[in-house]
């Protein structure tokens, strides 16, 4: 093994370097049958030492299901006001969140980004891409300050995006939304439209889309979402000039999208509708 990589497999504290220590909760199998962190803690005691903890998972009463290893919080915040640890590190969940509230226990979450931010409820990985710095002040076991900065290193974006489009100037807003972004080669957009538009408002979105897909490193459709409808108005619709079988074609496409609004029936009018007024002008 590499000099400088020190390896957590029992829970016995390691001297960092004179006056600072790490102690683990390691995990001998895939899933742990009780609270790691609380047998880790049970043995120690107050030190004037700098103690820094690490574990991994949730803690107890944190989502629906209650889990066998769940950490009791309140057990930890008493061994740090008892100076027996001044900081936990968690692992565990990909967002940064600061736990409790002594600030010394914390999710410093993943370095990068791996799922999708929900926009614009903010759900989903919504603090990730980070890491923490963490400054421990011990003049005693009593007597610690504890700072926390949260550092963002992340190069990566995941977003996805909910938005109702129903008229021109919402598919201007949607698209600005886009085009503000700085890095699009490390960003990952997923997209689920609402509502209903004209045939002037889907031809500036398909223009749009179409442009700006090559730059990212991913724009797709959330196709289980996509609720976007497809409604000409009469003026766009005489406009076209259509006669004979691209006339009954028309029809029979905007009587299927009436029925079915996600069917390819509504992809094929749009191609239409393109195909037309490119040979019109």
């Amino acid at each position: 093994t590499a000099p400088d990589v020190h390896v957590i497999s029992d829970t016995e504290p390691f001297v960092l370097r004179e006056g600072v220590e790490i102690v683990g909760a390691p995990f001998k199998a895939r899933t742990a049958a009780y609270d790691l962190v609380a047998d880790m803690l049970a043995p120690l005691e107050s030190t004037e030492n700098i103690r820094v903890a690490i574990g991994h998972g949730q803690i107890h009463g944190w989502g629906d299901a209650e889990k066998l290893d769940a950490i009791d919080l309140k057990n930890v915040e008493d061994n740090i006001n008892n100076g027996v640890i001044d900081y936990l590190a968690l692992g565990d969940t990909h967002s940064t969140m600061e736990l409790g509230s002594t600030g010394s226990v914390w999710f410093s979450g993943s370095p990068e980004t791996t799922d999708f931010k929900h926009l614009p409820d903010g759900g989903g990985e919504s603090d990730s891409g980070n890491a923490l710095v963490v400054t421990i002040e011990k003049n005693s076991a009593s007597d610690v300050e504890v700072s926390v900065v949260k550092e963002a290193i992340g190069q990566w974006v995941f977003e996805s995006i909910s938005m109702d489009i129903n008229s021109e100037e919402d598919v201007e807003r949607f698209v600005q939304q886009l085009q503000n972004y700085p890095d699009k080669h490390r960003t990952v957009i997923k997209y689920g439209l609402r509502g209903t538009i004209n045939l002037a408002a889907q031809t500036k979105l398909d223009s749009a889309i179409a442009q700006l897909e090559p730059v990212f490193a991913s724009l797709k459709p959330r196709q289980r979402v996509m609720d976007l409808h497809l409604a000409p108005e009469d003026d766009e619709l005489a406009s076209l000039s259509l006669t004979g079988f691209a006339a009954s074609a028309l029809n029979e496409l905007m009587e299927d999208i009436q029925s079915d609004p996600k069917s390819v029936s509504r992809d094929a009018a749009n191609l239409l509708f393109r195909l037309t007024r490119k040979d019109a002008s």
